[in-house]
């Protein structure tokens, strides 16, 4: 899933993991959601463009998909990554590869 606007990952990451961990959506602690997170950068506005944040899930979180994508509405700002591609391409040089942040999520 993409968090659109998400210009500081460390807090993101670690704030929708807790809250997913919260609301029950995942089965196991708030540092085992994700797998990775990657920081996408590139918008055709240069650096006052937005930064979006690519989540991957640790497949041992377990997430429950129906109760994911009712939270993802609530939320707001967070994109299925089809549909990312499909919606905000033009925003983003076709060129731009995704840059990993700093911290890596893997267990």
């Amino acid at each position: 899933m993409v968090v659109l606007g998400a210009s500081q990952p460390e807090t993101w990451v670690k704030g929708i993991a807790e809250l997913l961990v919260k609301e029950e959506i995942v089965k196991c602690s708030a540092e085992k959601v994700f797998k990775s997170a990657a920081l996408i950068k590139g918008n055709i506005l240069g650096d006052e463009g937005r930064a979006d944040l690519l989540l991957t899930f640790n497949i041992e979180s377990e997430p429950a998909v129906g109760r994911l994508a009712m939270w993802r509405l609530r939320f707001g700002d967070v994109s299925w990554l089809e549909d990312f591609v499909v919606n905000y391409r033009k925003d983003y040089n076709t060129e731009t590869q995704p840059e990993e942040t700093e911290e890596e999520y893997e267990n």
